[in-house]
């Protein structure tokens, strides 16, 4: 006698049982209305419409675990009542017209449901006494076992009926909903378009969801997001490791990888900007597996993450491998970060990197890799641990050796940051590398200047170790070796806690007005964007900028102008931080030191602060001694700016000014000042909400015109076209207040 497996009751009579019943009974009463017309969902409110999805989705997860549990007991019995012992295959064959019949004399009736879960109660109590406890199977028991099994297969077919049904009634209510909410009425297609854009501008942080928190707002919408897989495969690590390989990367499915932990640039010829803190911080050998994995299924489109300390080596080699052994063909942006210094470990494989093809952004922090990459456009070497002593932030001879091999095989590099690294003592004969696309030189060393070739340099930000000599060697390269060509300098100088700093800003194109150097003075604002501009910062001791104005500007405009490029300057800047002299009374005709300019002999336009009057002063006076007319052939405009509410200043310094413009008219061969221009930014205590729709990141451009001088002179005040607003809201002032300050200064002069 065989005996069959033993099984448990499948219906449970839980507490609320009797009102799960109701609710199924009432469920499939009002969709077999809706489906006949009489009563549309489209009736019911937003309210009940939820509810009744949530009532439909409790019926629809009760059906579920009772039908298995039905289906595998009806096949138990199948399986024995037809075998050769008892009733044969024929059973078998007359088990599906026997429940036919009784389904057809019996139906579906969705008016008596409470009555049918207790046939089916008692259906369960009976087919589990039947396979736990009968162990003859003679006479009236393989009759009784055969209607139990007819009794189930009818069972089974009424809870897929009722399954069906309430599965209509979740198309009712999409229909319902999508009446009542126009939103709905769009199709998956439709919201997948809507969802990518919005993705683009929704990034996820940290701190936020960002896109991912449309997929909670319900399950249309979130069943649309989940089938979205590259969205999910570019944000995988913004939440770190663990979310990703625990929540993210099965929605990524086989859709390229963005290991990072911000959002990258779209496009692949960029990187994220430097300094910017966007490295995935591996914390376990899991996260090194998971990246071999998808290594191995070359399944990586941006990797940049920071090895975990305690670890270090070893993580770092076995990253080291993974980009040697295996060739990315996706791979566009990688950053590699150590939180320790590991120059020339012996721990490290001595490996070069694979030629990924497509890779065109590289930033490596504390460590350098060698690489052959053709495509490479952006090469950022960060040295990011604070030296304990000058050798620590020193790069090798033969990382050096590496570096330049590296970029010597780059010829598309368009832009090179090294950020904290100092140079070995050079060799007597540097060997120069030739970058024929390089545009932007960002480098805290100077140095890296006598192993560089750049013909196309146009920006950058190169610091300097303050001596004179190594300053005038850069100076020569860039202005000379390199052809750089200069429209504008501007000489500046900010105060620092040990040395100061004395800021050389070179501009190739003409501009209405250049923006002054912050103060304070932060090199990262400037390694990070350097603008249109190439600022070359040379470290000064206190002593000598005390006086910067009288010293240290006319050197380095010195060092400007000896190159013979500088002959296509015709602007010059500049912009003290520290004052000089205090001109005491109203007449300043103390003695002071002037700013002695060589010769520019195509400057046109000097450009200065509006700050405190001594210092605009002592600039203005400068330019009327005899020296600087001379060597300003061609001057012919001076510009100030600076906050809007420094305009007055101007006013206060008729004096120098009608002196400067005295001395140019009384000289021969020499170009009087004909104009004066304001630049003149709003004050930053402005409130942004009382712009009355003014661009407050432009300066109020004003230009004031004289033909002559005295009691003749006649004047032209011309404002840019959005002047007139910012001046009467930021300065509370009339453009009529800048005509009579010209005509108190020319005709003075």
């Amino acid at each position: 006698m065989a005996l069959l497996e033993d099984s448990n009751s499948v219906i449970y009579m839980t507490q609320n049982f009797d009102d799960d019943i109701r609710a199924l009974d009432k469920n499939l009463v009002a969709i077999k209305t809706a489906s006949c017309g009489e009563y549309g969902f489209t009736k019911r409110s937003r309210e009940e419409l939820v509810d009744l999805w949530r009532s439909i989705e409790s019926n629809s997860a009760m059906l579920h675990i009772v039908l298995p549990e039905f289906r595998r007991r009806h096949l138990t019995l199948i399986k024995f009542l037809s075998s050769p012992y008892l009733l044969g295959q024929s059973f078998r064959e007359d088990l599906p017209e026997r429940a036919k019949a009784a389904r057809e004399a019996s139906g579906m009736d969705q008016s008596s449901t409470y009555d049918v879960w207790q046939g089916f109660i008692e259906l369960d109590y009976k087919s589990h006494l039947y396979i736990t406890w009968n162990r003859t199977w003679e006479g009236t028991e393989r009759g009784s076992g055969s209607s139990i099994a007819v009794q189930l297969e009818i069972a089974i077919n009424w809870i897929e009926g009722a399954i069906d049904v309430l599965r209509e009634g979740y198309t009712q209510i999409e229909h319902a909903r999508a009446v009542l909410t126009p939103v709905f009425r769009l199709n998956a297609d439709i919201l997948a378009i809507i969802f990518e854009q919005l993705a683009g501008l929704e990034a996820p942080t940290r701190s936020s969801l960002g896109w991912i928190r449309l997929s909670h707002v319900c399950v249309v919408w979130r069943q649309v997001l989940l089938d979205m897989h590259n969205l999910w495969a570019r944000d995988a690590y913004i939440f770190g490791p663990d979310t990703a390989r625990q929540h993210i990367l099965s929605r990524a499915q086989e859709c390229l990888i963005s290991v990072s932990a911000m959002r990258l640039p779209a496009s692949d010829g960029e990187g994220p900007p430097l300094g910017c803190d966007h490295v995935v911080r591996l914390a376990s050998t899991d996260d090194v597996v998971e990246l071999s994995r998808m290594a191995a299924k070359r399944s990586l489109r941006d990797l940049h993450v920071q090895v975990f300390p305690g670890r270090a080596m070893r993580t770092l080699a076995d990253m080291i491998r993974i980009l040697a052994k295996l060739e990315q063909p996706h791979l566009r942006s990688l950053n590699i970060t150590v939180p320790c210094m590991v120059k020339d470990s012996k721990e490290l494989p001595r490996i070069r990197m694979a030629t990924h093809p497509v890779l065109r952004h590289i930033e490596l922090v504390n460590i350098f890799i060698p690489f052959t990459l053709p495509h490479l456009s952006s090469l950022h070497l960060c040295c990011a641990i604070k030296p304990k002593s000058p050798g620590d932030s020193r790069i090798t001879s033969s990382w050096l050796n590496g570096l330049l091999d590296a970029l010597a095989s780059s010829p598309a590099l368009t832009d090179f940051r090294m950020v904290g690294w100092t140079m070995p003592p050079p060799p007597p004969q540097p060997r120069k590398i030739t970058l024929d696309h390089l545009t932007t030189l960002c480098s805290t060393t100077s140095e890296i200047l006598l192993f560089l070739e750049l013909p196309a340099l146009q920006r950058g930000y190169i610091a300097d170790n303050g001596r004179t000599t190594n300053t005038y060697a850069g100076l020569t390269a860039v202005l000379t070796r390199y052809g750089y060509s200069p429209r504008s300098v501007q000489l500046s100088q900010r105060s620092a806690s040990k040395m100061d700093n004395v800021i050389i800003r070179f501009g190739r194109i003409a501009e209405p007005w250049r923006p002054p150097i912050a103060v304070p003075f932060d090199a990262m604002t400037l390694l990070t964007d350097p603008g249109p501009y190439l600022t070359i910062v040379v470290p000064c001791p206190k002593t000598f900028t005390d006086r910067t104005l009288s010293a240290v500007f006319p050197v380095f405009a010195s060092l400007v102008s000896r190159p013979s490029s500088a002959d296509v300057i015709d602007t010059l800047g500049f912009d003290n931080e520290t004052r000089e002299h205090t001109f005491y009374g109203l007449s300043g005709s103390a003695y002071f030191d002037p700013m002695l300019l060589p010769a520019f002999p195509f400057v046109r336009t000097i450009e200065l602060p509006l700050k405190d009057k001594n210092t605009m002063r002592h600039v203005l006076s400068s330019l009327a001694a005899d020296q600087n007319v001379g060597h300003l052939p061609l001057l012919s405009c001076i510009r100030f700016i600076g906050p809007v509410d420094l305009v007055n200043n101007i006013a206060e310094l008729h004096k120098p000014i009608s002196s400067l413009l005295s001395a140019r008219t009384s000289l021969q061969g020499v170009s009087p000042i004909k104009c004066l221009e304001v630049a003149a930014f709003p004050d930053t205590a402005h409130e942004a909400g009382d712009n009355d729709g003014v661009d407050l990141s432009k300066p109020v451009l004003s230009r004031m015109d004289v033909d002559n001088l005295g009691a003749n002179a006649k004047l032209r005040v011309e404002l840019s076209r959005f002047s007139n607003d910012l001046v009467n809201v930021a300065s509370r002032e009339s453009p009529a207040r800048l005509t009579q300050l010209a005509r108190r200064i020319f005709r003075r002069a």
